[in-house]
């Protein structure tokens, strides 16, 4: 139900945004940064998607994880970041047989966990260094997305939210 009333109100924060954008085309106000406009985004998807430990083991016949719900082949793009940089942690929270997994594969399009592998991503998704790399890897993916917006013409900060 939170879900539901979270999503009503984002979309109509959205659109009283793009109808003010075309109101205020007369009004000379500050325009919103690149920066604003990723981080507005990035919460507004959040409060639809999930949490820094969300985790759902089979999502269509394939993980997804985080704060943005990457999925299959962007989850183990995401866990292996993770890996990478914090090693020692990622192994003494995933286990060895995991942990190597994460580093050695190159596809999860089917990958799903056990329970006891969900708990363990979730635990690692939740460390400094799992905040770290999901933050780093939404606002990339946000504003890539708002600048192939810009490019493509679209000026309404609204709509490049959105």
């Amino acid at each position: 139900m939170f879900k539901k009333l979270s999503a009503v109100a984002c979309s109509c924060i959205t659109v009283l945004l793009l109808l003010l954008s075309l109101i205020g085309g007369a009004v000379h106000t500050a325009a919103a940064t690149l920066d604003e406009m990723t981080s507005t985004a990035i919460s507004c998807i959040m409060s639809h998607e999930g949490s820094y430990g969300s985790v759902n083991r089979n999502d269509c016949g394939a993980v997804s994880i985080g704060k943005l719900q990457w999925h299959a082949g962007r989850a183990l793009g995401l866990l292996q970041s993770i890996c990478y940089n914090a090693p020692d942690l990622s192994q003494s929270i995933l286990g060895s047989t995991l942990y190597n997994e994460i580093l050695s594969s190159s596809n999860w399009n089917y990958r799903t966990f056990t329970v006891s592998e969900g708990s363990a991503v979730a635990t690692l998704l939740t460390t400094d260094a799992g905040i770290a790399a999901q933050d780093a890897l939404a606002y990339s993916d946000v504003q890539g997305y708002i600048v192939s917006g810009q490019n493509k013409g679209l000026v309404s900060e609204g709509a490049l939210v959105m």
